[in-house]
């Protein structure tokens, strides 16, 4: 199986835009190039953004 290439920045601004936009998560992984279920699991706090990505997001 064939990994899609997405940046840190692409993942954070998708994140943003769920959470403070209220984008649907299908939405934004269109808009922003990311796996659906990876952002999901982040915007459902399974997985820690700072762990995934090694920084942390302030809210």
């Amino acid at each position: 199986m064939k990994c899609k290439a997405y940046s840190r920045e692409m993942m954070m601004s998708a994140y943003k835009a769920v959470k403070d936009d209220h984008l649907p998560v299908d939405r934004a992984t269109i808009m922003y190039g990311v796996p659906k279920q990876t952002l999901r699991d982040i915007v459902l706090n399974k997985v820690k953004i700072s762990s995934w990505c090694g920084f942390i997001i302030h809210p």
